[in-house]
């Protein structure tokens, strides 16, 4: 038991004493362990502690082994499940010890007194989820003298013959879902079949569970909780969200809630969640804070509307290294698939300026914000032979400031190469269009680019006057820095470049 050398108030003391029947020793106990541990959010000693009352054990017990307070809630609902799959009796002391107790050999725990004499414990854990005798007889003679065998081998390899039966998977897959999720080896028989139920009601294949393992670690209840709290995220029913990317499922449901709220804050379409569903994986403060972080960043935040913008958030730091090696060789045409692609084809077009998706983000910004048909805006910006070459962060900056100034979306749509040119030569020009006599309004922004286009000869150059305030350096010519060093490609003695 630890030393209690802190004294706490006595209102909250007084209150555990209330709520939960334990004496002051027992108060004194709990609080601190909750201050040992406040700061990690992956604890909560409440829940904890609400759980062992719910089930009407002995909290006294708690000042013998306040190391249970630490144990998640989910994780200490498995093992108790595994307790009494296994006909051991459930308690704080048994609970506390579970490792200890699945790493003893069967003889032993019989010794001991923790499993009845003469009890079968294969037999009580087929008889848990209710499997063939056949099935029964090949766990016995796989594991030959089961007194001799631990506690942990003996349930394994009925949990690895149920996973074959339940799943239909071969010998391999079933142990493969165990070896590369260790998490697995401590997962009830019962509380698997639920979640296993579960999953395929939200139309998961059997394929697509062995394929993702760590599905098996979500608890049933967890799941039950997103689908009722959760029932649509951006429109899109959440068993849409959940076939595209199982992980959600594996997630805290109130972690999903706040990230729906976010998204709905933030104002993104329904298409952008599902292209970028795997953003609720992360942690919801993780993906408020980056969106947070991108709406200062000028470029970043004009690929808004791209349906494909989460792949940049869930990306984030390999985003940023490239958006920042990217300003270092003043290349300024970007786009999300160049932000977020796979390295080798970042690497391409660094070096031969190749983008296959080059024009799109700025085509679905202009779409988005001036309320015009994504094949109307290629139409018309096809006729410049220059558009691909302008930055997006220009089109944003120049289509917005027009807008401040006053003018309609339709005028804008209607002269609509004037977005390519930079903000302040737009805005010089539409002033000094709007100063001539007997122009009709809504032919202001027509004359303006009328006069643009005249002083570069009709060629289109003139969207290149950006250039006369930062010399660009050509594509292929020799960066002067280097590529960012990305995760999977550090040298094996240097330090690992944070992930995602």
């Amino acid at each position: 038991m630890p030393k209690i050398t802190q004294t706490f108030p006595v209102v909250a003391l007084q209150r555990l004493q209330k709520t939960y029947g334990v004496s002051r020793k027992c108060a004194n106990v709990i609080l601190l362990k909750q201050q040992e541990i406040r700061e990690d959010d992956d604890y909560d000693v409440m829940s904890t502690l609400g759980l062992l009352h719910k089930w009407k054990l002995d909290l006294e017990l708690v000042t013998r082994f306040p190391q249970i307070l630490k144990r998640p809630p989910y994780a200490l609902d498995h093992h108790k499940h595994i307790l009494e799959e296994c006909g051991i009796t459930v308690g704080v002391s048994s609970l506390a010890s579970y490792l200890k107790v699945n790493r003893s050999f069967l003889f032993a725990l019989e010794a001991h007194g923790a499993i009845p004499a003469g009890h079968d414990v294969i037999g009580s854990l087929c008889r848990s989820v209710e499997l063939a005798p056949a099935v029964e007889d090949t766990v016995r003679g796989s594991l030959g003298s089961v007194q001799s065998r631990t506690l942990l081998d003996v349930r394994l390899a009925v949990f690895q013959q149920y996973l074959r039966q339940r799943l239909d998977c071969d010998a391999s897959d079933a142990e493969a879902m165990i070896t590369k999720y260790p998490r697995n080896r401590h997962k009830s028989l019962r509380l698997t079949a639920r979640i296993l139920q579960l999953l395929e009601a939200q139309g998961l294949a059997a394929e697509k569970i062995v394929r993702n393992p760590y599905l098996l670690n979500t608890h049933p209840d967890q799941l039950e909780a997103l689908l009722e709290n959760c029932p649509t995220v951006a429109s899109t029913d959440i068993r849409e969200m959940l076939r595209k990317v199982p992980r959600i499922a594996y997630m805290p449901w109130h972690n999903t809630a706040q990230i729906v709220r976010i998204v709905e804050e933030f104002g993104f379409s329904e298409q952008t969640v599902l292209n970028g569903a795997e953003v609720f994986t992360l942690a919801a403060d993780t993906v408020r804070e980056r969106l947070v972080l991108m709406a200062e960043i000028p470029e970043l935040w004009a690929m808004r509307h791209n349906k494909n913008f989460f792949k940049m958030v869930f990306s984030f730091q390999r985003t940023l290294n490239r958006l920042s090696y990217m300003r270092t060789i003043n290349m300024r045409c970007l786009s999300v698939h160049l932000l977020s692609t796979f390295y080798p084809m970042f690497r391409r077009y660094v070096s031969t300026g190749e983008d296959r998706t080059g024009g799109a983000d700025l085509a679905t910004y202009l779409s988005e914000r001036l309320s015009v048909p994504a094949a109307e805006v290629w139409r018309q910006l096809r006729h410049h032979p220059h558009w691909r070459a302008v930055p997006l962060l220009t089109v944003s900056q120049t289509t917005e400031a027009l807008l401040g100034a006053g003018f309609s979306a339709a005028q804008v749509r209607h002269a609509l190469h004037l977005t390519l040119y930079p903000e302040r030569r737009a805005l010089e020009a539409a002033r000094d269009a709007a100063d001539a006599a007997a122009v009709p309004e809504e032919y202001v922004l027509q004359l303006a680019l009328y006069r643009l286009e005249r002083e570069g000869h009709f060629s289109g150059t003139g969207v290149f006057a950006f250039a006369a305030d930062r010399p660009a350096v050509a594509v292929g010519s020799g960066a002067p820095a280097e590529l960012p060093v990305e995760e999977g490609r550090v040298p094996r003695r240097s330090a690992r470049v944070e992930g995602r």
